[in-house]
């Protein structure tokens, strides 16, 4: 189903169509049903009633709801100031890029002996370490990945203060000391809608129609001073957003004894003291990074992005309305109890519990990259004239273990994907593994076809198991070694770029869509700024699976966009030896005839109409080549 234009915005430019995977229609109702904001009184009634059998349950519900504040206690008269910023069911739907796929990852279902995956694991290490070694130098202050933070740089906005040079001793300290507005620009759309920001505006999505910052800024204290169990959790949630159930907690709780049981509420009651942060940690308006707007690049702290995600833990951040953003709120992970969602659950526990008892002190920048690329359509991309890049072609590793590379993310167009919902494949996994990343789903709206996404310093605190349905969350901890550049960013750097997804296999050998993929392999892979770091790609099979993608094609395709940013690549092919053998030797086919990435790119585009029955992409342009192409 091909993506909707973007709601109307004041100036707004006319974005290219596009293909994103979107929920289904069953999807598009529970969404709406959760969202959907009842009256007052049936919320009230729901929240409250559990049935005789639940009689001894029903009665903790209503201590914990003598908690939080009575409608009573304010002017029933701004019930209606702001009815449209919920985005009630009633009206519209809250769209989610939901994306179950199983594509550019296979992992085995054999078992295979510790001690030959271990050597065949180090075997890959030390070709990675080799093969990158001319490009990327050990020492972390050199060869810095751009954009920096900048006083002078009107496209970056830091939101802390950059008068100190970077060290782990010092704490990020938010600029000014002292701010004067505590709405945070709330009603410019150019800004984030920050759940803790001072608006005075009313709710009608829970059980009660008082102001959401002072039923918020209530249940954090209140939280932060203990939660003593879920029914206290879904009481003050509740207040603002429609009745809530903790089920996937709840499932993560049945079986296990009362203490570790209460480790996780403590751990809650954490997450709330580290939301009242904010106070503390932000003092200046958030900038979003829009397709039309005017700030391209946002660089915080760890601890001002885990402030973020504490909010959105607690379901805070208010659904945007029109189809352009994915959903910045963990709702999903607490009112769903399918075990894919309590592994998530987990995921999310442990890296608050990790950051909590020792706070990272380095930074995150978050970039949104573009592409003019009309001077190059113009001419034709036939022309261009770069030499293939240098592959190392690899069937072990995974390119979030390649360190000091420009990692892919095989991105859906709403950043994040599926990861808010029930997702749990590549882009959302690296995300659960990474929890830093989340908070670009409230930074970004819907990439174009000419835009990616580069996201520099998000630091690791959980490996995996499985894939999709299987996933389960793997404890790692924080590196507290971890190398940084001199502004304090983890030498992490994600370009998510979104490839297009094929209803109808054949037509990916078009050449609009080689182009299209060409188009948006280069923007996330160009050299950005003068000076850049030749920084090797690490990728694989991008957009193959249900996304329909020929991986002979984009692989290809990742080649001749990799040649034109002048960046080595090492394709990683998940544990397919035969591919990998098959990559290897297409390139030194290609490389061996000299081939330019321009005339890669014409080889591909007559694949389509030239080639043999059953023939392959391999095997049509080395038959090709042989005869002269």
């Amino acid at each position: 189903q091909m993506s909707k234009s973007p709601s109307a915005r004041s100036g707004s430019k006319k974005r290219s169509s596009q293909e994103c995977m979107e929920v289904d229609d069953d999807e598009k109702s529970r969404e709406k049903s959760l969202l959907a904001p009842p009256s007052v009184k049936k919320a009230k009634v729901e929240l409250m009633s559990g049935g005789e059998e639940d009689a001894q349950d029903n009665d903790s519900v209503k201590t914990a709801t003598n908690d939080f504040g009575s409608d009573d206690e304010d002017d029933k008269d701004s019930v209606n100031k702001d009815k449209d910023e919920f985005a009630s069911g009633d009206d519209k739907d809250v769209k989610v890029a939901a994306k179950e796929v199983v594509e550019e990852i296979v992992l085995s279902d054999v078992e295979e002996d510790p001690a030959v995956t271990a050597k065949k694991r180090k075997k890959a290490d030390q070709a990675r370490r080799a093969f990158t070694k001319m490009w990327i130098n050990e020492e972390p202050y050199v060869n810095v990945e751009r954009p920096c933070p900048s006083k002078t740089d009107r496209e970056h906005f830091c939101w802390y203060d950059l008068t100190e040079e970077w060290s782990e001793q010092t704490r990020r300290l938010p600029i000014p000391v002292d701010n004067v507005d505590w709405t945070f620009n709330y009603g410019n759309n150019d800004f984030a809608k920050l759940p803790f920001a001072e608006t005075g505006r009313s709710t009608r999505g829970g059980t009660s129609t008082r102001p959401r910052d002072r039923l918020i800024a209530e249940a954090m204290l209140s939280f932060s001073n203990g939660v003593r169990s879920l029914e206290h959790l879904e009481a003050g949630i509740g207040t603002w957003w429609k009745p809530f159930k903790a089920k996937s907690l709840a499932k993560l709780f049945a079986g296990q004894s009362e203490e570790v049981c209460q480790s996780y509420l403590d751990t809650i009651s954490a997450i709330a003291a580290l939301a009242l942060r904010a106070k503390h940690l932000v003092t200046k308006p958030l900038p979003l990074l829009m397709f039309d707007g005017h700030v391209k690049s946002v660089t915080m702290s760890q601890e001002q992005a885990a402030v973020l995600l504490a909010y959105a833990f607690f379901c805070t951040v208010l659904p945007r309305p029109g189809d352009d953003w994915n959903h910045f709120s963990f709702h999903l992970f607490h009112t769903r109890d399918e075990q894919v969602m309590v592994e998530k659950m987990k995921f999310m526990l442990y890296y608050f519990k990790t950051v909590i008892e020792e706070m990272p002190r380095g930074t995150i920048t978050f970039s949104r990259q573009t592409w003019d690329s009309l001077k190059d359509e113009e001419a034709g991309y036939d022309t261009w004239a770069d030499p293939l890049s240098e592959m190392l072609v690899m069937s072990e590793g995974l390119i979030e273990e390649m360190e000091g590379c420009l990692q892919v993310d095989f991105a859906n167009c709403y950043i994040g994907g599926g990861v808010m919902n029930h997702g749990a494949v590549q882009e959302e996994i690296r995300f659960l593994c990474c929890p830093e990343m989340l908070v670009s789903l409230f930074l970004f709206d819907r990439m174009d076809v000419n835009e990616a996404i580069l996201i520099q310093g998000a630091q690791q605190f959980s490996a995996y198991l499985g894939y999709a349905n299987s996933l389960k969350h793997k404890p790692m901890g924080l590196n507290r070694n971890e190398p940084r550049d001199i502004y304090g960013r983890a030498r992490s750097y994600l370009i998510a770029i979104d490839a297009y997804c094929f209803q109808n296999r054949q037509s990916q050998y078009q050449m609009k869509f080689i182009t299209r993929e060409i188009k948006k392999a280069y923007t996330g892979f160009q050299l950005v700024g003068d000076h850049a770091a030749v920084r090797p790609i690490a990728t694989g099979n991008w957009g193959c699976g249900v996304f329909n993608g020929d991986k002979e094609l984009k692989s290809l395709i990742q080649l001749i966009a990799a040649s034109k940013a002048g960046r080595p690549m090492i394709y990683i092919t998940f544990k397919d030896e035969k591919f990998a053998q098959e990559l290897e030797e297409m390139h030194d086919v290609l490389t061996s005839h000299k081939v330019t990435n321009g005339k890669l790119f014409d080889l591909l585009t007559q694949y389509k109409d030239s080639r043999k029955p059953g023939q392959q992409v391999f095997d049509f342009a080395k038959k090709a080549l042989v005869d002269g192409f």
